[in-house]
């Protein structure tokens, strides 16, 4: 049975973006990055690649159905990254949540219940709906269950820490008694929220 990952902004080949994450040099980062990658994913899995790749010679090492959303690094035409990924768009959608490479405008979140993102690497935005999902965010730089992240997000919106209070009837209404998505997001303006820190681990 195949499982669904996410992560992004991979950066393979990427000299300055590898010495930022304390690596020797790009060849040591690139090396740590596809082991991490195939000690976790199958070749039955399916793994969203949510933008900047970088170098493209690496990808056929890394296991899984592949698929990308571009970001701002990933430069190259469509029809280039259509050769490595089995699909290739801006965005994806996956149980009310939307996939982007740069966090979406807060005015999306009526259309949908969390932004799992990359873009913004070690940096995170004090607000729940966002989620990021970028290489310094996962543990060991490897993928993460995506079925898993958005459940913990959701666990967090209704036993979390004391701040994210405001969300909890919101909560409840969407996620209903099968603890499915079911319904718009909480038009909390985002200056009310202030959760701590969270990764993709949660």
């Amino acid at each position: 049975m195949s499982r669904v990952f996410v992560i992004a902004d991979l950066h393979l080949g990427h000299a300055k973006v590898a010495g930022v994450r304390g690596f020797k040099d790009v060849a040591q980062h690139d090396y740590h990055l596809v082991e991490q990658w195939n000690k976790v994913v199958t070749k039955r899995d399916v793994v969203y690649v949510l933008g900047d790749v970088f170098r493209l010679d690496l990808v056929d090492q890394l296991k899984g159905t592949k698929k990308l959303a571009l970001g701002n690094h990933d430069r190259r035409p469509v029809e280039v990254y259509s050769r490595l990924f089995s699909q290739v768009r801006a965005c994806f959608e996956f149980d009310g949540c939307l996939l982007t490479h740069i966090p979406v405008h807060p005015g999306q979140f009526h259309r949908y219940e969390l932004n799992v993102h990359g873009h913004t690497h070690a940096r995170v935005i004090e607000d729940v709906r966002y989620v990021p999902v970028s290489v310094e965010q996962c543990p060991d730089m490897a993928p993460v269950r995506l079925p898993d992240l958005i459940h913990a997000r959701r666990v967090l919106y209704r036993d979390g820490p004391p701040e994210c209070a405001i969300f909890a009837r919101e909560a409840k209404r969407r996620l209903g008694a099968d603890g499915q998505w079911g319904g718009r997001m909480c038009d909390t303006p985002t200056s009310m929220c202030r959760p701590r820190r969270t990764s993709c681990s949660t």
